[in-house]
């Protein structure tokens, strides 16, 4: 029962925080959409109570696994006492035979017994030991994945209170400040360098905006949004062969962009080149 709510908190939980960024992986546009208030406070909300409830799933499983502790311990004991009560009778009954039969004295049947029953407690002490120090680690590594999931969920969480926070600010300075506070808790999102590249377009230093595209290509060579913010440095740049080569990768990769590329201010001295008017022409075709 524990375990079906567990998955089912899971599963709830994976599309929650996927929700937030499931609009940008289908409209790779380098534009955002600001959340309603009442939509971004619900989504929060809904995130500290499946913290809370967590919380309290994580604190019954600990007692369940303490309590089993407690019923496994009480029954090695008394298989413990029941065994070697259940030895001291066999022996007494065989040693009491024995001893009036006269093939073995009262003290010789008290010391084998003795020797028997310690061996069997040692025994069954070691085994129980064992299967204690088992349980003990798999509780550790349990509670260890415990830890890193709530760790993993706090990050998640602070992330897209940083997008929200960045979608809702019109100034470029202020956006590249919230993008490498997300670059910090998470170095590997190209997302967010690359609305960096796309903020330093904004500020006109293209320069940077082309060396954030190249970390990213040099590592995901496939990157639709890379390639189409350097197209616009190359093309602010005026290196049109550049510019119109990154802009046709652009387009194979994610064809969706071909609406952005047609406004695109970055574009303007591309605007006269024929080569320009036949991908747009082009794509479009193919588009439709």
């Amino acid at each position: 029962m524990r375990r079906t709510a567990f998955l089912t908190f899971g599963c709830l939980l994976l599309l929650l925080l996927a929700a937030p960024f499931s609009h940008a992986a289908e409209e790779p546009a380098p534009k955002r959409t600001n959340l309603p208030p009442l939509m971004e406070r619900y989504i929060l909300d809904e995130l500290k109570s499946m913290r809370t409830d967590f919380e309290r799933l994580r604190s019954d499983t600990r007692v369940d696994i303490s309590e089993k502790e407690v019923r496994l311990a009480s029954k090695a004991m008394e298989y413990s006492t029941n065994t070697v009560t259940f030895f001291f009778y066999v022996f007494a009954i065989v040693g009491a035979g024995l001893a009036l039969l006269g093939w073995r004295s009262f003290s010789d049947m008290r010391k084998s017994i003795r020797s028997i029953a310690e061996q069997e407690l040692k025994r069954l002490s070691k085994e129980y030991e064992t299967r204690l120090t088992k349980l003990e680690t798999e509780l550790k590594e349990k509670g260890t994945i415990i830890l890193d999931n709530q760790h993993e969920i706090e990050k998640t969480q602070k992330i897209h209170a940083l997008w929200l926070q960045a979608n809702q600010t019109p100034d470029a300075r202020t956006k590249i400040a919230i993008y490498e506070q997300i670059l910090e808790l998470d170095p590997g999102d190209y997302e967010t360098m690359a609305y960096k590249a796309d903020a330093a377009l904004q500020l006109g230093d293209r320069e940077w905006a082309l060396s954030l595209c190249n970390r990213i290509l040099e590592e995901q060579d496939d990157y639709a949004l890379a390639f189409y913010f350097r197209a616009c440095a190359y093309a602010g740049l005026d290196n049109v062969e550049e510019a119109l080569n990154d802009l046709t990768k652009a387009l194979e990769h994610s064809p969706g962009l071909i609406e952005q590329a047609v406004d695109e201010e970055d574009f303007e001295s591309l605007q006269d080149h024929e080569d320009f008017k036949n991908l747009l022409s082009a794509r479009s075709t193919s588009a439709e």
